[in-house]
């Protein structure tokens, strides 16, 4: 299994044995309530992440956001659909055992 960027840099993406896409932002946010310099505190620790299943029992081994020229292309075509809809993102999926699988993220024009 790889990671890979989003386009903008902004996000990490990876598949993981569990069958779980992991997202993660990689400007984080998070700060230690306890002074990190005397603690355990790893100074790569990342708490903004997130993840979703995407498939039951197998390993997801590869992610990957789509690219923006497609993302547009993809948006213009659901822009005619009742109702209206923008594409925002959109995540392809493979498995183990050779499955594919893509997420899309869409916002409702009005």
């Amino acid at each position: 299994m790889c990671a890979s960027l989003s386009e903008d840099l902004d996000y990490v993406i990876c598949g993981s044995d569990n069958g779980k896409v992991y997202i993660w932002n990689r400007f984080n946010q998070y700060i230690p309530l306890v002074n990190p310099l005397f603690t355990r505190f790893k100074q790569d620790h990342n708490e903004s992440f997130e993840y979703f299943i995407a498939f039951m029992g197998v390993a997801t081994t590869s992610a990957q956001f789509v690219p923006l020229e497609v993302l547009q292309r993809v948006s213009k075509v659901f822009t005619t659909y009742v109702p209206p809809a923008n594409v925002k993102q959109i995540i392809v999926v493979c498995s183990y055992d050779g499955q594919i699988r893509v997420f899309y993220k869409f916002i409702e024009l009005s």
